[in-house]
């Protein structure tokens, strides 16, 4: 039997040597990745400084490679957060409207999720109703998973038309998949997968994207968090080489055990938030850009708590010396609907490699 065993392993060897072979694909891995360098500057609403510092907000690197033609990987980290393993996935193209992989990954809830956020964000930052939301840094299942999580997922763009231009594109994109739902690098810890999904849909303009997505599941933190997690978004985005506009809303049901006077049924937090974005591009010289941008955000963690929301309006410069350098410069009005406002201004490099 071990003999057969051998054998077996041998020849399965020997198949999938000679189908490497067969297909003349360069295998060495490309590194890449970037840094942020932040300065942040926090005030009370009378402008008085509570605080300053200088801190490193992500320095991650990526490796990708191809095993064969259709069969790529990609394993990153970030450097500043710990856990530091972010993607470990293998993907798997068999055509352009259907693709498989599994692994840890980004989810696919909401479009600004997916960003690069130093170089696709043209603020300092994600929104706040994406961070709370959607499984970044949630203040509310406590679950700080960086928009990722471990599972399979399918993905594809379908039917491909053109415009004026002469450009081709898809008129839908769609994601779905099946994950654990606890964050980054973590076994499930219940019996139940989150089902995660999402559709784009460019109506006959490659430049505009009218985009939902819908996540199903259950986590676990401790005795107190657990239940439903479930999160919903609407949104459309346009996006030229000159204008930038993309909004999106967000509500979020989330089990929590609160044993207060304030959730006697230990019902169910519900939370809504939206945001707002809007910037144009300014050539400079021949290689250089500028975008003023600005974005106005809404969130409301619990639907319980009387006046319990908090409105964000942040306005700067996003400027773009090089392609792989940026800088920019934000001033931030935080307003709670009870108690102070305060301000912030924010500076941060971004530079990849």
């Amino acid at each position: 039997m071990k003999k057969k065993s051998i054998i077996l392993f041998a020849i399965l060897m020997i198949i999938s040597s000679v189908a490497f072979a067969q297909e003349k694909v360069d295998r060495m891995p490309k590194v890449s990745g970037f840094a942020q360098i932040r300065y942040d500057m926090n005030f009370d609403k009378d402008f008085d400084m509570k605080s300053n510092t200088f801190f490193l907000q992500r320095v991650c690197v990526n490796f990708d490679g191809k095993l064969t033609e259709k069969l790529s990987y990609r394993v990153g980290g970030d450097f500043v957060r710990q856990p530091a393993l972010t993607d470990a996935y293998l993907k798997y193209t068999i055509c352009d409207a259907f693709t498989i992989q599994a692994g840890q990954m980004k989810t696919p809830l909401s479009i600004e999720n997916a960003f690069n956020p130093a170089f696709d964000c043209e603020l300092f930052d994600y929104a706040t109703v994406i961070k709370q939301l959607t499984g970044y840094e949630d203040g509310i299942t406590g679950i700080g998973a960086l928009g990722r999580d471990i599972g399979v997922m399918i993905s594809g763009s379908l039917f491909k038309v053109e415009n004026k231009k002469g450009e081709s594109f898809d008129l839908v994109d769609y994601k779905i998949g099946v994950f654990n739902g606890n964050g980054i690098n973590i076994k499930d810890n219940n019996n139940r997968k989150d089902i995660i999904g999402r559709i784009d849909f460019h109506p006959w303009i490659k430049e505009l994207t009218i985009t939902g997505s819908y996540q199903n599941g259950e986590y676990i933190n401790d005795s107190v968090r657990k239940g439903d997690n479930n999160r919903w978004s609407a949104g459309i985005q346009y996006k030229s080489d000159r204008i930038v506009f993309r909004t999106e809303y967000i509500g979020g049901k989330t089990g929590y055990m609160d044993y207060d006077i304030l959730n006697p049924e230990n019902k169910p937090f519900n939370s809504t938030g939206f945001y707002a974005t809007a910037g144009y591009w300014f050539n400079i010289c021949k290689t250089q850009k500028l975008m003023p941008v600005v974005r106005y955000e809404y969130l409301e963690k619990d639907d319980k708590i009387e006046k319990g929301a908090v409105s964000y309006i942040t306005a700067g410069v996003y400027y773009l010396p090089v392609k792989q350098v940026n800088f920019k410069l934000n001033y931030q009005l935080i307003q709670p609907e009870e108690g102070d406002q305060s301000h912030a201004i924010v500076a941060i490099l971004n530079y990849k490699f």
